[in-house]
């Protein structure tokens, strides 16, 4: 099954994890991935293409995924709220709250499993974009 027209977002700068997470969501049947290795270029894809997604690393060079998840939620004001899922090797229950706190939607810890992204992704994509 191939979900055309979904755009998805990985925000991360291990190459690894790029290429793990693009495989996994091409598994899926999502084809329409990009790749940002930091919050800058993270930002840069939003403010050019409409995404239905968004995968954060939270360690990240330049911009963390924490200030970045920030940045977009200050864009997104009044406006439609793109799901941000982080990814993080972080999993404590504190981790988890900063992620909310931060403005992500989700946390996942990596690695993550076939199943969980699979269930991740139908869930946000499910609950769409909407106002804030």
């Amino acid at each position: 099954m191939e979900f055309e027209g979904v755009h998805i977002l990985i925000a991360e700068d291990s190459e690894l994890n790029q290429v793990l997470t693009t495989r996994q969501l091409r598994v899926l049947g999502y084809r329409n991935v990009t790749i940002a290795r930091d919050g800058e270029e993270a930002l840069a894809v939003l403010a050019r293409a409409h995404v239905d997604l968004i995968f954060m690393d939270v360690q990240m060079p330049n911009l963390d995924g924490f200030q970045t998840t920030r940045c977009i939620r200050l864009r997104e004001l009044g406006g439609a709220r793109v799901p941000i899922v982080a990814m993080t090797a972080n999993t404590l229950a504190q981790d988890r709250e900063e992620c909310l706190a931060a403005g992500m939607d989700d946390h996942i810890g990596k690695p993550v499993a076939l199943a969980t992204l699979r269930e991740r992704v139908a869930y946000w994509l499910s609950v769409g974009t909407g106002a804030s």
